[in-house]
């Protein structure tokens, strides 16, 4: 159970990450 949560916080966190970048790549365009 504990695995799995890991493995979603992971995900969580990937995907904000990834929306970071996307913001800042767009206002240095």
């Amino acid at each position: 159970m504990s695995e799995t949560l890991k493995v979603l916080n992971n995900i969580r966190s990937l995907r904000a990450l990834a929306r970071e970048t996307d913001l800042a790549t767009l206002e240095e365009m």
